[in-house]
């Protein structure tokens, strides 16, 4: 798991290039280490709420079994939500 905070200039680029990246990552750690390997990108440039972004982290660490390979999340999407749950949303 990889949490960012970047200069507004970046944000824009973030998601094409946590995704590329995060997808070159993912195989090559699959590869390596043959087995699943989850790669999750946030970008909490916007949050406000350090405990809560906290518990979140915390949270996604205590439980990391998931079922995406690679997804790149806001604060948005992790504001009112786990970390899990925003992953899962993705790909539904």
């Amino acid at each position: 798991m990889f949490a960012v905070m970047l200069a507004p200039r970046h944000v824009g680029r973030f998601d094409r290039v946590a995704s590329a990246l995060g997808a070159r990552l993912h195989s090559n750690l699959e590869r390596e280490k043959a087995r699943d390997v989850e790669v999750t990108f946030l970008n909490v440039s916007d949050c406000t709420d350090m405990p809560a972004l906290t518990e979140r982290l915390l949270d996604r660490c205590d439980d990391p079994t998931g079922l995406h390979g690679v997804v790149v999340l806001d604060w948005d999407d992790i504001r009112d939500h786990s970390i899990a749950h925003a992953a899962r949303s993705e790909y539904l």
